[in-house]
Formats: structure tokens, C-alpha cells, sequence
């Protein structure tokens, strides 16, 4: 485990992968565990949270061997974070609306009413931004980073972060206002102030995450029991999920080549009907040097004289 430690997230996750390292698994669940129970948290009711969380982590196991990873899976497991929770609240909905409604109650007697109405509505809002603006504000606002941290694991300068994170700030305020959610910046830096503060998931529910996951990623049937009905349906969902985002981003490449070829050949069409017609138009060399024609004067009719 202490090896684990100074190892980024790529190399940990290449260990699952190709050596079933549960130590690995352990240690990015460890370390992205409370972004990810802040989210989940913020998003769906408590009881839920944790089967949301414990999904997210278990959906990172059967899809890492098709993951990209540079530096951080941070804004990736905020992104299906947010799915899942989403799922879970509606799950939550339609089974008893009167907690939900007692819970905001109970948020709503804290003092700082505008402030807790934005936190469940924050998360859906970032996970809508572009992705330049929305990683910084996940490693930074979620995950806790320095700026020179977040900076390097995304491979930017730190004033060049500075600014995505303003500009992020700025969108992020936009997109609440759309949603009804009208706050002034201090509260809305209040709010991505306290997002950070979310607590660590326990040892206990990294340890048996841990092991989940290697079963799944090794194909090995789960004893019933070890995991919740809920976490096992929200982590389908969450796979049917990216399943289907995947299938849009192939048809719209898909759609966008088929439109550049189509632009092209038409270009190419117009460019060669313009060199056809430009030749039908351009006498052949042979009339271009011929002599000119010589005219024959018109032979003049003799008309027939009136008698006199």
C-alpha cells in the first residue's frame, strides 16, 4: 500500500488491470473517494449515497480496461458520480417523496437557506460545463488540489489553470441562473468552498469495493449478499449509461466524416464542371492561329427602271 501511494492514477489503474491488484484499486478508491461521496451525497438522499458511490467505483472496474488515463480519473468518476446519483435520486423519488421533502427541510434550517439550495444542483451544473473548465473545478473545488497541483496533473501552467478557473466560476454561475438558481459569487464561492470538505470513505468501504471490483474484473461469480441490490442496479445503469454515450460520439465522428466527404466531392464536382465549361468556352489552338476569313463584297441586284 505504501508503495501504491506515490503512484499516479494511470499506473494503479494499469496494476488492476493487467495484474488484479487489489492494494491498487484500494488506494484510488481511498483517494477519490470523498469527491465522490460528496457528489453522490449532495445529489441523492443519504441512504443512497454510499450504494451511488460504491456503483461509481464498481463501474470504474468493469470499464478500466477501455480507460484513457493521462494523470487523474478525477473528472471521470465526477461525471459518472453524477449519473448514477442522478438515477439514484429518481429511484428515491418515486419510491417515498416525503423524505426527500423532509430531508430539504432539515438542510433548509441550517441558517444559510441559499446555500443549501444550491448544493444539489452544483454538481449536475459543473458536470455540464465544457470539459477546459470543468476539470480544473473538479480537481480543485471537489478534489481538494493546490492550484500547482491541479495544474500538473492536467498539464497546464498555473496562471493558464487561474483562469479556466474563473472562467469556469463565470459559466458555472450561468448555468445556475438557468436553472432558477440565481446566487452572487460569494455564495456560489462559498458553495465550491465547501464542496471540498467532504469526509473520507471508511477503511471498511474501501476494503470491500476493493474486492468487489476484482471479482468483476476477473469474471468471478459475487456471492449474494456482498453487494447491495441498489449498487448492483446503479452500477447497470451506469454501464447501459456509457454504453450509449459511446454509441452517440461513434454515430455523430460517423456523421461528421460523412459530411466533410460529401463537402468535398461536392467541392471537387464544381471545381471540374467549372474546368469543363471554361474549356467549351476557350477557342482550340487551330482557330486561334487560322488566318482571319476574308468577306466578299455583297454583288449588288440591278433593279429594274420605271418607264418614264
Amino acid at each position: 500500500m505504501n508503495q501504491a501511494l506515490n503512484l499516479d492514477d494511470a499506473e494503479l489503474l494499469k496494476r488492476f488491470v493487467h495484474a488484479r491488484d487489489e492494494a491498487s484499486f484500494e488506494e484510488l478508491v481511498r483517494r477519490h473517494g470523498p469527491a465522490v461521496l460528496g457528489a453522490c451525497r449532495r445529489i441523492c438522499p443519504a441512504p443512497e449515497a454510499e450504494d451511488a458511490a460504491q456503483a461509481v467505483f464498481l463501474t470504474l472496474a468493469q470499464k478500466a480496461h477501455a480507460l484513457r488515463v493521462h494523470a487523474t480519473l478525477g473528472p471521470w468518476l465526477h461525471r459518472v458520480a453524477v449519473c448514477v446519483s442522478r438515477d439514484a435520486r429518481r429511484t428515491a423519488q418515486a419510491r417515498t417523496k416525503r423524505e426527500q421533502e423532509a430531508a430539504l427541510a432539515m438542510q433548509r434550517a441550517d441558517g444559510n437557506e441559499a446555500l443549501e439550495e444550491l448544493k444539489p444542483v452544483l454538481d449536475e451544473a459543473i458536470d455540464a460545463l465544457p470539459e477546459a473548465y470543468r476539470a480544473p473545478l473538479v480537481l480543485h473545488h471537489l478534489e481538494g488540489l493546490t492550484h500547482e497541483a491541479a495544474a500538473e496533473r492536467l498539464g497546464l501552467k498555473s496562471s493558464t489553470l487561474s483562469m479556466r478557473l474563473t472562467r469556469g466560476r463565470e459559466l458555472l454561475r450561468e448555468r445556475l441562473a438557468q436553472r432558477g438558481a440565481i446566487v452572487s459569487l460569494s455564495v456560489l464561492s462559498a458553495g465550491l468552498a465547501s464542496l471540498a470538505l467532504g469526509s473520507p470513505p471508511s477503511a471498511a468501504f474501501a476494503a470491500s469495493t476493493a474486492k468487489i471490483a476484482v471479482l468483476l474484473a476477473s469474471g468471478q461469480t459475487i456471492a449474494a449478499g456482498t453487494i447491495s441490490a441498489q449498487a448492483s442496479a446503479l452500477t447497470q445503469g451506469a454501464l447501459k449509461m456509457l454504453f450509449l454515450q459511446k454509441l452517440q460520439w461513434t454515430a455523430a465522428a460517423g456523421l461528421a466524416a460523412l459530411l466533410a466527404i460529401t463537402v468535398t466531392t461536392s467541392a471537387v464536382l464544381k471545381a471540374a464542371d467549372g474546368e469543363r465549361d471554361a474549356t467549351r468556352s476557350r477557342p482550340s489552338p487551330e482557330l486561334r492561329n487560322a488566318p482571319p476569313r476574308r468577306r466578299w463584297p455583297r454583288p449588288r441586284r440591278n433593279r429594274p427602271c420605271s418607264p418614264a
